[in-house]
């Protein structure tokens, strides 16, 4: 079962994207008016392996909505929680620049706590969740950073506990195991034909936390038809040494379906530790 889900998206070329074509960025593209995307994604990591699973649908004016759906596996696979997404994403004017947004907010299930519902600052985590909850100042996952509201954004596997310098009111983008919302400002800009930018202004909050702002880069070449490769960036901005990057190769055997595989590395106080990310987007 598992691997059918080690898979990744992608993107055949520039015209041929509709969003949910990179791993830790969301680029300004949305299907079609009735149109699909259907994405999985995963993150396997030294102690646990999560996935990331769900649908956006083109409304039309430029809008699609959606959600998805997080799972880990640790002692036993079950859902972590469920996040609606909105989208809205244009060109601008007759400029290689396209401009977006988006919104999601993450309903953590939270049955799976052993406290019956409250958070907790422990070991593990997911791009959907492992019973982890939200990080403390004193902890920072060591693989893969993103979040739920990404679909191309897999589960990272771990955290540890490090001596970072951080206030116990510190604030992060990387929240996990309860419910908090998630808001991108998207760039896109096209270099040429078959080169294109992305960065994301990210802000993350819960309901008894400061909103935290971040960002993600991504950058993606196309090689041929049916490959490319990309390098991604994202971090915080209100809390020092928390970064990720990741390194991917895309292979697209069809128009409508994409896979990739990454290999993502924490930075600085994130403690440096490698994780396998892969997944597939079919657009119908």
């Amino acid at each position: 079962m598992k691997a059918i889900f080690l898979l990744t998206l992608s993107a055949a070329t520039a015209m041929a994207h509709h969003g949910q074509d990179f791993f830790l960025s969301l680029d300004a593209r949305v299907p079609a008016q009735s149109g699909f995307a259907a994405f999985a994604t995963a993150a396997a990591g030294e102690h646990d392996f999560s996935i990331e699973t769900g649908l956006i649908a083109g409304l039309g004016a430029n809008f699609a909505a959606g959600f998805s759906v997080d799972f880990s596996d640790s002692g036993s696979f079950q859902p972590n929680g469920i996040a609606p997404i909105l989208q809205w994403s244009a060109p601008l004017g007759e400029s290689p620049l396209r401009i977006g947004a988006a919104f999601s907010y993450h309903f953590h299930d939270s049955s799976r706590d052993s406290s019956g519902g409250e958070t907790h600052s422990h070991g593990g985590h997911s791009h959907g969740g492992h019973p982890h909850g939200r990080f403390s100042s004193r902890e920072i996952p060591t693989d893969q950073f993103a979040f739920s509201f990404n679909p191309d954004a897999p589960p990272p596997p771990d955290s540890v506990p490090v001596s970072a310098d951080v206030s116990s009111g510190s604030s992060t983008i990387h929240l996990h195991d309860e419910d908090y919302f998630l808001a991108r400002l998207i760039l896109e800009y096209e270099l040429t034909k078959f080169s294109r930018v992305v960065g994301n202004l990210i802000l993350a909050g819960t309901s008894s936390s400061d909103t935290a702002i971040g960002y993600a880069l991504a950058v993606r070449q196309t090689i041929s038809p049916r490959w490319a490769a990309g390098i991604e960036a994202m971090g915080d901005f209100n809390t020092g040494g928390y970064h990720q990057v990741v390194i991917g190769i895309i292979h697209s055997p069809r128009h409508d379906f994409g896979l990739r595989l990454g290999i993502s590395h924490g930075l600085g106080a994130a403690r440096e530790g490698a994780a396998c990310l892969i997944g597939t987007t079919w657009r119908f």
